[in-house]
């Protein structure tokens, strides 16, 4: 199929500046939407966290936990060191390995929220468009409500976005400060890294292509291109370069 049967490059200056507004914002409220569900997990078990422009940290309160093998390892170290089996051998190495496991749960739980929530509000966005897609269809231009849900869909964008980041972390050997949610999930269920990663992306650009392919108009289809693109690097630009640190440091 030929380019211009799919867009039509004529570009419309007032719909381009609303959505590339409309990207600015989304990038950032998807941004902390996803990480308010990390703080939401890690506030419900108890624990105590703070939200970041970009992250989320938290006091895990094992601290009376680790308090009590430290003691017992104090009391018991000839016989917790010992090759021979000793209850108390027994007894510190079960407490140690049900603090691991519990660690490691609530670690995996707080992990898996960001993106189920974005994936949640992502997949009902596409839900709506699906079942409005026939009436959109008859529209030469998509409305402001069908706008507001093609932005609460593009949340899928996200995965495409780690997706084709960790492409990049991997094939130049650049190190990434953040291992990303789906790789962690991946580890917590001892699969493989790009199993995830690679499952959510390729799923996130079948839904972006759908999307901006039969969804959006054709005459309105280039602007939303171009408009994505520049909303979506100025809007992170703008987070996590000048007001993130500012707001959320």
């Amino acid at each position: 199929m030929q380019i211009k049967n799919l867009l039509s490059f004529t570009v419309y200056p007032r719909l381009f500046a609303a959505l590339t507004i409309g990207f600015v914002l989304a990038t950032i409220i998807g941004t902390q939407t996803h990480e308010y569900a990390h703080y939401i997990t890690a506030k419900s078990i108890g624990f105590k966290p703070t939200l970041h422009y970009q992250s989320v940290s938290y006091n895990a309160g094992y601290a009376q936990q680790l308090a009590v093998l430290d003691s017992i390892y104090t009391a018991d170290e000839d016989k917790i060191l010992a090759k021979q089996s000793s209850p108390q051998k027994e007894n510190y190495l079960k407490l140690t390995a049900a603090l691991n496991a519990e660690m490691e749960y609530n670690g995996f739980l707080i992990t898996l929220t960001g993106p189920l929530q974005t994936i949640f509000f992502g997949s009902a966005g596409v839900l709506i468009l699906w079942l409005d897609r026939h009436k959109i269809r008859t529209k030469a231009a998509l409305t402001f409500k069908n706008w507001v849900t093609v932005f609460v869909a593009f949340l899928w964008s996200r995965q495409l976005a780690v997706l084709l980041q960790k492409i990049v972390y991997t094939t130049t050997g650049m190190q990434s400060k953040n291992g990303g949610d789906e790789g962690k999930v991946a580890n917590y269920l001892h699969l493989n890294k790009w199993s995830i990663v690679s499952v959510l992306g390729a799923l996130s650009a079948l839904i972006l292509t759908w999307i901006v392919f039969y969804i959006i108009s054709k005459p309105q289809r280039f602007t939303f291109i171009i408009a994505g693109l520049a909303g979506s690097a100025l809007g992170a630009l703008l987070w996590f370069g000048w007001i993130g640190p500012v707001v959320l440091p």
